[in-house]
């Protein structure tokens, strides 16, 4: 997580509604249709997944999400319509940041948005996650990105969020009780009136982790002097 976001609201159209959604795990045939699935999305969304404007996916990250070893990293794809013309509309990788610890970057595209993709493909993450014995799911966001910030916060396990720090908020998932963070969770005030009071919201689509500090006293799978703060491309 980051992550930027996920299914972003909005109601998909009536044939959209009718398609079947799978997820899978991502192949290296997937390149060019990942590379078109980031050009597609909305500049907002885009902004949002990279945590900042960019016009697309280069074609080197591109192979790089495509060839995940499958046990240190790994990454998974949401897809529409019938086999012979499946269409990329979500995508989700887990890239190493620091012993047992993944960080998570999300991202669905805008017309499908709010039809639980972001989840299903949350749900595939955390259970290869648990799986493969990682301790922790680190993630960032914008601040206002509150569609990424209830879907990370709706996982069954509790989540960390720093105060914002330049517009761009922290997320920490312990996937193990003895790394709860010392400090209790509080999330944004807004989000937590958003979830009062059930208001609608407009996102800035999805999002990307880019920085991630731990801030409780224990670090997950890291020694006391080991830096927990990550950057990935």
């Amino acid at each position: 997580m980051g992550s930027r976001s996920s299914d972003a609201g909005g109601s998909a159209s009536a044939g959209a509604v009718q398609e079947e959604i799978s997820i899978r795990r991502v192949r290296p045939a997937d390149r060019d249709r990942l590379i078109d699935f980031y050009a597609s999305l909305s500049a907002d969304s885009r902004h949002a997944r990279f945590l900042g404007y960019v016009s697309g996916l280069r074609d080197d990250l591109a192979r790089s999400f495509c060839t995940p070893d499958h046990m240190h990293d790994e990454g998974f794809v949401a897809l529409a319509g019938a086999e012979a013309q499946e269409r990329l509309v979500g995508h989700l990788c887990l890239q190493p940041a620091g012993r047992r610890r993944l960080e998570l970057a999300l991202a669905v595209a805008d017309e499908y948005h709010g039809r639980g993709i972001g989840r299903r493909l949350l749900e595939t993450a955390l259970a290869w996650a648990r799986d493969h014995s990682i301790e922790a799911i680190i993630a960032s966001a914008f601040a206002d990105n509150f569609r990424v910030l209830r879907l990370l916060s709706s996982a069954p396990y509790p989540v960390h969020i720093s105060p914002a720090d330049g517009g761009v908020v922290d997320i920490v998932m312990p996937l193990v009780p003895e790394l709860l963070p010392d400090r209790p969770v509080v999330l944004p005030a807004a989000l937590r009136a958003s979830r009062r009071h059930g208001r609608r919201r407009r996102a800035v689509g999805s999002s990307r982790c880019s920085r991630v500090v731990w801030r409780g006293t224990r670090q997950p799978g890291r020694g006391a002097g080991d830096s927990a703060s990550t950057r990935s491309s």
